[in-house]
């Protein structure tokens, strides 16, 4: 009889395994279907993008496009960071995202910005907002991040600026994080992840001597190396739909439509909705931001 329990115990354990793992299979076959879905929606809507655009200027250029670049590798490179240092947390992906983003574009345009003091329109950034978008705070606290330093460089370069001629002069990142912790924390987030500073620094570095585009940037797998296969090939698409962006108000349009996409995707981890949303709203916000600029 002892004999015969066991025997009942160990196939009912077989079963139980057998059907977790065929779960499991299942669920991982619903996954790879969904994400398929996903990237052939964002191709469609990409190439109507491309068909409904009253004006389509493929070959931007010029300081200003190079600005809106570096700040799209720098979001997508610090939310990664926020993410891997934070453990996979979707918040230290918002928190990385404002910070490595808001760096490498402030480094970027203060760097490139001409005599004049030219900057953006934060209410014209604002106005893009998409209540769909869980992360579209990381665009709003970002360019406030970038309108803020912009507008005050003197108060965040170590050595005096004549002019707009920075010279040598060396950013100060320790005024900067704390004036990104500032604007993070009057929106109920909490920074207590030192280790994005020291990490957001290197990657400035990188980003500010990167040449080429950022479609390019992101088909690099020597790039980015934290992303999945699913994120880098969603991000090629939506990146190949911002450099062919003609008018500003279709293309927040189109990002909107894109992040919806994403949002509602059931095959997509948060983390990776984190990583992609908090670029796509960075994006949103860059280019309406720099709007009569560019």
């Amino acid at each position: 009889m002892k004999n015969q329990i066991k025997l009942l115990a160990f196939l009912t354990l077989l079963v139980v395994t057998f059907g977790a793992c065929e779960k499991e299979d299942s669920n991982k076959l619903e996954q790879g279907k969904s994400n398929s879905i996903l990237l052939l929606e964002a191709k469609d809507l990409t190439t109507e993008y491309y068909i409904n655009q009253s004006e389509n200027q493929a070959a931007r250029g010029g300081k200003w496009w190079r600005i809106i670049r570096n700040d799209m590798i720098g979001a997508a490179g610090g939310a990664m960071i926020g993410a891997g240092v934070s453990a996979g947390n979707p918040v230290g992906a918002l928190i990385g995202g404002v910070i490595g983003g808001a760096g490498a574009s402030i480094a970027t345009a203060v760097n490139l910005s001409p005599p004049g003091n030219q900057f953006g329109n934060l209410e014209q950034a604002h106005a893009t907002i998409n209540v769909n978008n869980e992360y579209d705070i990381v665009g709003s606290i970002h360019y406030q991040l970038v309108d803020h330093v912009i507008k005050n460089k003197s108060e965040y370069y170590t050595s005096a600026i004549e002019g707009d001629n920075l010279g040598e002069a060396v950013f100060n990142y320790n005024k900067y994080y704390e004036k990104a912790n500032e604007l993070i924390s009057q929106n109920g987030i909490h920074l207590e992840m030192p280790n994005i500073l020291n990490e957001s620094e290197n990657m400035h570095n990188e980003v500010l001597a990167y040449e080429d585009t950022i479609v390019s940037y992101v088909t690099n797998q020597n790039n980015l190396e934290g992303l999945t296969d699913t994120e880098r090939e969603i991000l090629k698409v939506y990146y190949s739909g911002v450099i062919n962006f003609g008018h500003t108000d279709t293309f927040t349009e189109y990002s909107t439509n894109f992040e919806n996409l994403v949002s509602e995707n059931d095959g997509l981890s948060e983390n990776s909705k984190a990583i992609l949303l908090v670029n796509m709203a960075t994006a949103r916000y860059g280019i309406a931001y720099w709007k009569d600029l560019i």
